[in-house]
This record gives structure tokens, C-alpha cells and sequence, in this order.
């Protein structure tokens, strides 16, 4: 197949949409691999006519290639590194084998330049998932090395047409529009906020329109690249409903009845109606326009399609055993007297990034973990926030619950989730796959500075 470089592509899509290009992904090797490779890239983030931005990015395109897989399916990825600077891809929110989750130090070794890996899973959900670098992702992931990853139905709800794929990113840039290179690695962004951008795009575009259809419901998928940003999102003029949250489908549709707050590293699905010739937009807090929509086509009586749910495991809280997980840290809240782990493997901090962040008093990665447990034992967090910041909260290759302490029970599974300042959480899950498996902040300068650990199962 051909492959189209970003320029081509905007200039072959000008005035039309980009964003439902569902299978747009890279080259097959003659043994039936996906081949996918990280370099350096100039990407024009402000448009044709803005200046050129150094950047990383997956087969030189930022953001990746749109991977898309059928649930079941083997997926098979040789990737490729042709960096200066050893890197990982981890497929987020996908329960697959510890082995292909991508960590460093503790899942895998690092890829050196000029190496490779194959990864190869078996995705066992349908949904909206993404991949991204696990080295240094504080940097990696903040100058493009991050791509939407799509698992389809095995019968498709949406059609391909009808089925979008927003990859939202904020970006800091210079007064001229370019990636800002020499303001990362701030003292204030490590302990305080994380890095928030002046910029946001979606699928690297600045305020792009899309065109839709206002005879059918739109599969819209967004997905929060950003390294720290909460969005807090509204989409006006349109009938919008919650489908899936981190991938995995409600139990049945949750219409919106005001903002979405989408942390790094979530997803959401969404389904819309359009009127039509009425243009919608996607809102950031503050009114500021990440896209707009123009619908086009008849106005009809619509039914949204439904998502069956995966089946997940659900904890049994009868005997669930709990875990405390205290976040201490930060500008504010001086770590006094914290152990400062001997990382593990090659999972080490930067030293720009002194220890500022704690898990239990416990800055970093260690080789002990935060807690043993069986395959299908039921376990328990309670996560404390001590801190004045907030904190996206990720567990890989698990789906987990949010447990209430009063009200209906929550059926909704994340595997990222984001806690607030002073909040006390607890969520659930079942522990999954044997392996080593990371616990981290996905304000990804936090858990550079700290906010790292890890657990086994058995």
C-alpha cells in the first residue's frame, strides 16, 4: 500500500475530514507484521503555513498511525527504533500479556537505537485504547510519540464512515507557533501541575472541521494525549451520549447533561446527532474551540447503536483485600524522611526530576512490590490524596471499578482515573494475568519524580 506523509495527507483532505481515515496505518512486512517506526520528525503544528516543530513521532507522523484490530485478532507489530535514545511502546489500557505491556525494567528491556521488538497480544476487548513510548515518557510522549489504538466490534456498531477517531494534545509553543523545546524539563511542571500546553489539536490539527452526517448517530472517540491537561469538554449543538469510558462499553448510554472531564490518558466514547446545517463544536473549559463539526444530509429518527459490554471479572467484595496507596508530595507538601527506592531495572528518574512524589512514602521503583496477589484474587485500593495536585491514576492491563461508599453500586470500569486534592478513593478489580504489573501517575511528570510502583500476580 502507499504511505502518505502528514503533508500529504492535509493537503489531500483540505476542506474534507481526516478523521474518520479508520485504517490508515503503516506498511506489512512480508511475515505478516505491522512495522512501525519512532524517528525524529518536523511537524508544522500551526497549520501549512506555521514554522516546523522538532518533534518524535511513529513512522514519522505525529500523531501515529491509526492502528485498527478486531477483537480476537492477532495482533503482530514489529517496531523499530531509529531514535537517538532508547525507547518502549505501551499499548494502554489493553489486557494483553506482561510481557508485551512495554515497560522498561520491569516488562522489558529498553529498545536501543537502532533496535527493534515485536510485540504481538491478542486484544480480548473492543474499544477505544492508544499506544504510546514508556522511556522518559515525560518527554517522549510531550513531543509525539503517542497513536490512537482502535479495537473494533467483530460486527462493526458504527459504520466506518459514521465512526471518528480525536486524538486531543495540548502543546506548549513559542510566540512563533514551534514545539517550545526549551522550556521542558521545568522545576515548576515536575513538582507542581505537570506540563500544560498554550496550544490543542485534535489528530494534530489546530480547530479543524469535520464533517458529519445528520442522518445517522456519530461514533465519536476521543482520546487525551496530553501529558497533564484535564480537559473539561462540552459539545454543543448536538444530542451527545456517553457509550464507553477507557474503552470499555456503559451498561447502556448516559446522555450528557453537562462538561466531560477527561484526565491524560483517558478515553471516552460518545455518540451524537447532528441537525442538520447546524455546526457543533468541541468545546475546551474556558469556551476555547478544539473542532468543529459541519453536519450535512436529512434529518432522520435516529437509534443509536448499543455496545455489548466486555465480560470482566467482577470483584467480589466479600472478600476483597485491601491496599492503601497514600500520595504525598509535591510544591507544597515536602516529602520528609521518604525512601527513595533502588529503581527497578532500567526504570530510572531523570535527573532533572529529583524525588518529589511518594507512593507510601516510597519515591520510585523498587524491587519490592506494593503487594502480591493470586490470579482472580480481588483486590483493593484505597488511594489517599495528601497532595494540593491532582493525579491520573493508571493500572496496567487491569480494568478496575470505583467503589462508593453509600448509593448505587457503579458498574463503569477505567483503568485510568483521576483523584482530587484531599480525596480519598477506592477502586476494585480482579487481578488479571500473571507478571509485573506498573502503577503509576499518568501526569507523566509525576511519575517521572516519583509517583511509580508496581505490583505482581501470581
Amino acid at each position: 500500500m502507499k504511505l502518505l506523509n502528514r503533508r500529504e495527507v492535509l493537503a489531500g483532505f483540505a476542506g474534507t475530514s481526516i478523521f474518520s481515515m479508520a485504517g490508515f496505518h503503516p506498511a506489512f512486512a512480508d511475515d505478516g507484521y505491522i512495522e512501525l517506526t519512532a524517528r525524529e520528525t518536523k511537524i508544522k503544528l500551526k497549520g501549512l503555513a506555521g514554522p516546523d516543530s522538532e518533534l518524535m513521532g511513529y513512522d514519522g507522523l505525529v500523531p501515529g498511525p491509526t492502528l485498527r484490530f478486531t477483537r480476537g485478532q492477532m495482533v503482530r507489530i514489529r517496531f523499530r527504533n531509529e531514535l537517538d535514545v532508547p525507547t518502549t511502546v505501551h499499548w494502554h489500557g489493553i489486557r494483553l500479556d506482561n510481557a508485551m505491556d512495554g515497560v522498561p525494567g520491569l516488562t522489558q528491556d529498553a529498545i536501543p537505537p537502532g533496535g527493534s521488538f515485536d510485540y504481538e497480544f491478542t486484544p480480548p476487548d473492543a474499544g477505544t485504547f492508544w499506544y504510546h513510548a514508556h522511556v522518559d515518557s515525560w518527554s517522549q510522549v510531550a513531543r509525539g510519540l503517542f497513536g490512537a489504538l482502535i479495537i473494533d466490534e467483530v460486527t462493526p456498531a458504527f459504520a466506518p464512515e459514521n465512526d471518528h477517531v480525536l486524538v486531543l494534545t495540548d502543546w506548549r509553543v513559542d510566540d512563533a507557533g514551534a514545539f517550545d523545546v526549551a522550556s521542558m524539563g521545568g522545576m515548576h511542571e515536575f513538582e507542581g501541575g505537570g506540563r500544560i500546553g498554550n496550544l490543542l489539536t485534535v489528530n494534530g490539527v489546530e480547530k479543524p472541521e469535520i464533517p458529519v452526517s445528520s442522518s445517522s448517530a456519530q461514533r465519536l472517540r476521543l482520546i487525551n494525549t496530553s501529558t497533564a491537561r484535564i480537559l473539561k469538554l462540552e459539545l454543543t449543538d448536538a444530542k451527545v451520549a456517553i457509550i464507553a469510558r477507557d474503552g470499555q462499553p456503559l451498561a447502556s448510554p448516559k446522555e450528557v447533561s453537562g462538561d466531560i472531564l477527561l484526565g491524560p490518558a483517558q478515553r471516552v466514547d460518545l455518540t451524537a446527532e447532528f441537525a442538520p446545517d447546524v455546526p457543533a463544536e468541541l468545546n475546551e473549559f474556558g469556551g476555547i474551540v478544539m473542532a468543529r463539526f459541519i453536519p450535512s444530509g436529512p434529518a432522520t429518527a435516529q437509534a443509536s447503536p448499543v455496545l455489548v459490554p466486555a465480560d470482566l471479572p467482577v470483584p467480589d467484595l466479600a472478600t476483597i483485600r485491601w491496599i492503601p496507596l497514600l500520595m504525598e508530595g509535591g510544591v507544597s507538601g515536602r516529602l520528609k524522611d521518604p525512601e527513595i527506592a533502588q529503581l527497578h531495572g532500567g526504570m530510572a528518574m531523570k535527573a532533572t526530576a529529583p524525588p518529589l512524589w511518594a507512593f507510601n512514602n516510597v519515591v520510585g521503583m523498587g524491587d519490592k512490590p506494593l503487594f502480591e496477589a493470586a490470579g482472580g484474587e480481588s483486590i483493593g485500593i484505597e488511594m489517599t490524596n495528601k497532595t494540593e495536585q491532582y493525579h491520573a491514576i493508571h493500572i496496567h492491563g487491569h480494568d478496575f471499578r470505583i467503589i462508593r461508599q453509600t448509593g448505587p453500586a457503579n458498574t463503569t470500569w477505567f483503568d485510568t482515573v483521576v483523584i482530587a486534592p484531599a480525596e480519598v478513593m477506592r477502586i476494585a478489580f480482579v487481578a488479571g494475568k500473571p507478571g509485573k504489573w506498573m502503577i503509576h501517575c499518568h501526569v507523566l511528570e509525576h511519575s517521572v519524580a516519583g509517583m511509580d510502583t508496581w505490583f505482581r500476580v501470581s
